[in-house]
């Protein structure tokens, strides 16, 4: 990824195994019962088919295409969003799916469960049921550079589902999860503590009892031999 001063990006990328990911199933890795499935940039044909699969088999998959959005046609995108749990996606990818579909945003989330579009600096909006929920963005200090702050939004926002807490605060979890790789230079070279992310949080956004419980579940497992 190459990024300019002013934060604007360029990816280039070599296909590699990526091209046989079309073979496999998640069948075959005995992975169809899952709690949920993560169909994120791969071979389009690979896209396709485990977005099929998921809902032939009755699992719930978020559907993330990331940088494949510019490469997916819209028969292609057609055939993949729809019975999502969740679709994932920056205003600039919604605008392109919306475009190539030719479906308006209301037409996209009657097919989706949950549309969640991140906004950069403006923070992100999470749309279920008829309800919108804004998430402000978390300011870095320092700003760094931008390249994985969108993998580690998801990253923080389905470890806050998969611990049951809601959808705004696991909105706010991903936007938090964000920040701490802005400030890095790099996609994973930040760290951080539970207790010191909690911290954070609180301080931005307010108290959470929620993540205090997800934090005592976690110093438990930590406590076993």
């Amino acid at each position: 990824v190459s990024t300019d001063l002013d934060q604007n990006q360029i990816a280039s990328f070599y296909t590699g195994a990526m091209a046989h990911a079309r073979r496999f199933t998640l069948a075959d890795r005995g992975l169809d019962s899952v709690d949920l499935v993560i169909v994120s940039p791969n071979d389009p044909i690979a896209m396709m088919n485990l977005a099929e699969e998921c809902r032939r088999s009755g699992v719930p998959f978020a559907y993330d295409p990331s940088q494949q959005t510019a490469r997916l046609d819209g028969d292609e995108l057609r055939r993949s969003v729809p019975g999502a749990r969740y679709l994932m996606v920056n205003e600039y990818e919604l605008a392109i799916i919306m475009k190539k579909t030719g479906w308006s945003k209301e037409e996209i989330l009657e097919k989706v469960d949950c549309l969640v579009v991140t906004n950069g600096a403006k923070g992100s909006t999470i749309i279920e049921a008829g309800d919108t929920v804004l998430i402000p963005a978390v300011v870095p200090d320092p700003m760094v550079e931008p390249t994985g702050a969108g993998d580690a939004y998801r990253g923080g926002f389905f470890a806050a589902r998969s611990a049951g807490l809601p959808l705004p605060v696991a909105g706010r979890v991903g936007a938090l999860c964000s920040t701490y790789v802005l400030e890095e230079l790099g996609t994973s070279n930040h760290r951080f503590g539970f207790d010191e992310f909690v911290g954070r949080y609180e301080r931005h956004f307010g108290p959470e009892p929620g993540l205090e419980a997800v934090g005592r579940r976690v110093r438990a497992r930590l406590a076993k031999p």
